[in-house]
């Protein structure tokens, strides 16, 4: 079976998945520290097939950002006053 394979990229794990044959946008859930730019939305990338091969596209949407501000813990959209 042709798989994307999985993988930690853009601060993001990405899954195993198997798009039978077919390109497919696939989830994925930001590491430790990161959060989507859109909170509601998980970030997604394309598993493309090519072939008899498939391969994650190199373009994320919704790419995950840094949740901490200085080492302080404190998000990245926290003002300071």
């Amino acid at each position: 079976m042709v798989t994307c394979k999985a993988a930690i990229f853009n601060n993001a794990q990405w899954p195993e998945f198997a798009p039978y044959g077919v390109t497919q946008p696939v989830s994925g859930a930001c590491v430790l520290g990161f959060i989507a730019t859109d909170p509601d939305v998980p970030p997604t990338r394309n598993c493309t097939v090519d072939g008899t091969s498939a391969n994650y596209a190199l373009e994320v949407s919704n790419p995950c950002i840094r949740t901490t501000l200085g080492g302080r813990g404190l998000p990245t959209w926290f003002e300071l006053t």
